[in-house]
This record gives C-alpha cells, structure tokens and sequence, in this order.
C-alpha cells in the first residue's frame, strides 16, 4: 500500500516542479501499455492552445520482441504522437484535495519526478491533465493520486517510447490471431494465449491475440483463444 505523500514534501516538490515546460509535441513519440488500477481512468492524448484531444491506440502496433529481451519491456498499447495524459479520478470526494504525481522509479523522490499537481474536488468530474517532462524512454512510470480522503494511493503504471533508436517501438505489421508472432496462424497461438493468462508465458503479441471482439477491447481472455479455434475450425471466416 502506498502512503499518502507528507504535505512538507508536497509543498516542495510543488514549487520546484509546476514551473517546469512540458514536453515539446515533436519530440513526444508515444505513452504505451496504460495500465490504471481501482479508482483511476486514463487516456493519452495531445494539447495544443490548452484544449486536450485523446488519442487512439495504434491497430498496426506490434510487440518488438529482438528489443523486449534485455529489459523485459512489452511495448504494446501505444498511442503514437501523444505527449499529455488525462486522468479522471471516478470516485473523487467533494471538498477533499487530491495530487498527482508521475515519476519513475519505485518512490516519488528529488530528481525522478515527472509531473505534479494538485486541485480539489468540486461539483464536477476531477480530472488532471498531465504535461510530464523529460520523460525517459524505455522504462516503466508510475501514476500516484493521493489524498486525505482515507484511501490507499490511486496508482497506474505505463511507459513512454520513442518511435525510432536503440529504446524505439517496433510499428511492424501484424498478422490477426498470430499470438506467439512466428508470422502464422494455427493451434500454437491458442496455447499460447492460454498459457500467457496461466503466467507460464511473460510476452505476446497483444494487438494480434486481441481478436475477441465481443469483449473488452484492451484485454486479453480465454475468448480470444476461442475465436482463434473457432477460426481454425472454419466456424468464422476471419480474424
């Protein structure tokens, strides 16, 4: 459980970080993988003239596996072109205060702290929208929300890539249904769906096992490996 930040350190981290410049559009490559916990619903997206606009994941993305392997990063989900996040706090209470902060690292400290702010809950939605700075590429970030509200920190963890250099994300091509990415459709890559959600596999091609569409859309079930059966058994006629 992560404890509410102390109000000296807010303070602090407050007036040397909400004067900083937020990211410039064109070096912003990319948020991947926004995975948000309880309590927490987050999009990418650009700003520009102070108006926020999301942004939709790419459908031609695919899991560059050569790069994965040195740092066990799944680059998958992105959102290409985006440099600002939005992040709705669903069960915000009326009258409390609430901050975000992005940081990479286990813990919010001096020098790895991306973007910070703080505001009250009114009679609308709360909702932050995130400007980082100096993101690094390649590693994982932190989302914290806390408050006095009585809650454990509001947390969600994503990354941020460029799309060309040694940290690059792979935009391949992908093949529907080619779960293990062997570049072929068949039984392997139902197994492999099954035996990822079983934890005996740690990658996949999340874009191309996503194929269930009756579902939600950003998350990989049993019934993808299904539809791949159902494909294989000629009982749909695509992926």
């Amino acid at each position: 459980m992560k404890r509410i930040l102390r109000p000296l350190f807010l303070v602090m981290a407050l007036a040397s970080l909400l004067c900083v410049s937020a990211m410039a559009a064109e070096d912003a490559a990319g948020f991947y993988n926004i995975t948000a916990g309880s309590g927490l619903s987050i999009s990418a997206g650009t700003v520009q003239d102070k108006q926020y606009t999301p942004v939709e994941k790419t459908a031609s993305a695919n899991v560059d596996l050569t790069n994965d392997t040195q740092d066990k990063i799944v680059y998958e989900r992105f959102y290409p072109g985006t440099d600002a996040l939005q992040v709705t706090v669903t069960n915000a209470e009326e009258g409390r205060q609430y901050l975000v902060v992005l940081f990479d690292g286990d813990a919010p400290r001096e020098g790895n702290i991306r973007y910070i702010d703080q505001q009250a809950k009114s009679d609308d939605a709360l909702t932050f929208t995130v400007y980082p700075s100096d993101l690094p590429t390649g590693v994982l970030l932190n989302l914290w929300v806390t408050s006095n509200d009585g809650n454990a920190a509001r947390t969600a963890t994503l990354g941020y890539a460029p799309t060309s250099g040694a940290d690059g994300y792979a935009r391949a091509p992908f093949i529907p249904g080619d779960a293990n990415g062997d570049d072929t459709v068949n039984m392997n890559d139902a197994l492999h769906i099954m035996r990822f959600l079983a934890y005996y596999e740690s990658t996949i091609v999340f874009e191309a096992a996503n194929v269930y569409t009756e579902d939600a859309k950003d998350s990989i079930n049993m019934n993808d490996a299904l539809q791949i059966m159902r494909y294989l058994a000629n009982y749909v006629t695509e992926l």
